[in-house]
C-alpha cells in the first residue's frame, strides 16, 4: 500500500435556463454536452473563465473567483492485481485500467497480472492498447502474463494468484443474433472457466476477492432461461455473493 495524491472537486451550481439554453447550444453546434462542459472545467481551472460561445461565465455561481477546482491531500493506494480471460482487444481491461475509486481515505486501482484470449491479434492489441495505458499513466512496471490460446488447454492451476478476476466469456451461444444454443452449442459452456479460476485455492486467503463477469442481455432467456440460472448458482457454489445487472 502507497500514498497518493487525492484531488476532490469544488461544486459550482448552474441556474436551470442556462442549463437549457447551454444544452440547446450544443445541439445547435452537433456537439455533445459533456465534452464542451471538459473544455469548460479546464479552462475554468486555468483562468476563471469558460468558452464565451455557449454562455457567459459570470452567471455561475461559485463562492470564489476563480475557484480552486481542486485540493490535494494523503490518500491510501490500494492496489488489485488482476486476471483477465476472454479478454478480446481490451474493452473491459481499458475500463479497469482507467478506473480509480476513491472510497474515504483510499483509492483503488488495478494492476494487471496476467490475461488470456484465443486470438493472437486480440492479444497484441491488448497489449497496445490495455498494457500500454498501464505503463504510461499508471507507472506499471510489473510483469504481466499475456496468454495466447485454448482456455480449455491451458493449466489453471499455473496462473498466478489474483485479487480480482474479470472475464466477458463468448457470447456467440447467448446472443439472440445467432441460434441461440446456450449450453448445447460450442462456447456456451466456456463460462465455466471463470468458475475455475474462483474455485482455484478455494479455502485460501489469497483466492480473488472480486470478479466481473460480463455477457449479453439475450443470456437470461438461453436454454429457456435455465442457462442464466445454472450460471449464477456456479458462482455462488464458488463462494461467492453476485449481483446481476
Amino acid at each position: 500500500m502507497t500514498m497518493a495524491t487525492k484531488l476532490i472537486p469544488k461544486q459550482f451550481k448552474i441556474s436551470t435556463d442556462v442549463w437549457d439554453s447551454f444544452k440547446a447550444a450544443c445541439e445547435g453546434a452537433g456537439t455533445y454536452p459533456s465534452a464542451v462542459l471538459r473544455e469548460f472545467c479546464q479552462a475554468y481551472a486555468t483562468n476563471g473563465t469558460g468558452p464565451s460561445d455557449f454562455w457567459d461565465s459570470s452567471e455561475i455561481e461559485h463562492e470564489q473567483k476563480p475557484p480552486t477546482l481542486y485540493v490535494e491531500s494523503e490518500l491510501k493506494e490500494v492496489i488489485f492485481n488482476v486476471g483477465e480471460l476472454y479478454s478480446g482487444p481490451g474493452g473491459v481491461g481499458l475500463g479497469a485500467a482507467r478506473a480509480e475509486v476513491l472510497v474515504g481515505d483510499s483509492v483503488y486501482k488495478t494492476m494487471p497480472k496476467w490475461v488470456n484470449d484465443y486470438d493472437r491479434d486480440s492479444c497484441e492489441t491488448w497489449k497496445k492498447n490495455v498494457l500500454a495505458h498501464y505503463q504510461k499513466y499508471k507507472n506499471f512496471k510489473g510483469d504481466c502474463e499475456v496468454i495466447h490460446g485454448d482456455i480449455r488447454k491451458i493449466d489453471l492451476n499455473n496462473l498466478a494468484d489474483i485479487d480480482g478476476l474479470m472475464f466477458g466469456f463468448p457470447c456467440n451461444d447467448f446472443s439472440i443474433v445467432g441460434e441461440h444454443k446456450g449450453f448445447d452449442g460450442e462456447f456456451g459452456p466456456l463460462y465455466s472457466y471463470g468458475v475455475k479460476v474462483l474455485e482455484k485455492n478455494q479455502e485460501l486467503v489469497n483466492r480473488p476477492r472480486w470478479f466481473l463477469a460480463e455477457n449479453v442481455g439475450g443470456i437470461t432467456s438461453s436454454n429457456e432461461g435455465a442457462a442464466f440460472k445454472k450460471i449464477l448458482a456456479d458462482l455462488e457454489n464458488a463462494g461467492y455473493e453476485g449481483n446481476a445487472s
